[in-house]
């Protein structure tokens, strides 16, 4: 039995590098390891993404915002942190290594600047 055996452990960062490292460490130690990496999410606002969203609500452009991802709008934090919480659910139990974009289905839909398949 390892040392975090039935616990779960939240490491942001861990797509990469040290983040990587500690996810992996705390998996071998027993924990069930839930991964928070940004950059599988889309736009949301939040602090680090105030000032976009105020300065497109200021110039008349808040109708623009999110409006390329597949559904056409930007995402709720509450929309994040339901991800992250199934993640650390017993539902999750026997996931492990994976990445879920949180982003509006801009990852499947290759949402590229003047492309769109």
């Amino acid at each position: 039995m390892g040392r975090f055996e039935n616990q779960v452990a939240i490491v942001t960062g861990a797509g990469s590098g040290i983040g990587r490292a500690t996810a992996l460490r705390l998996a071998r130690e027993g924990a069930q390891v839930v991964m928070a990496d940004t950059s599988e999410s889309g736009l949301v606002e939040t602090g680090m993404t105030r000032a976009v969203f105020d300065y497109a609500r200021a110039h008349e452009k808040a109708h623009k915002l999110g409006a390329r991802c597949e559904l056409r709008r930007y995402g709720d934090p509450e929309e994040i942190a339901a991800a992250i919480l199934f993640f650390a659910s017993d539902d999750a139990s026997y996931i492990t290594g994976q990445a879920l974009p949180v982003d509006g289905g801009n990852t499947a839909s290759l949402n590229l600047p003047g492309m769109k398949v």
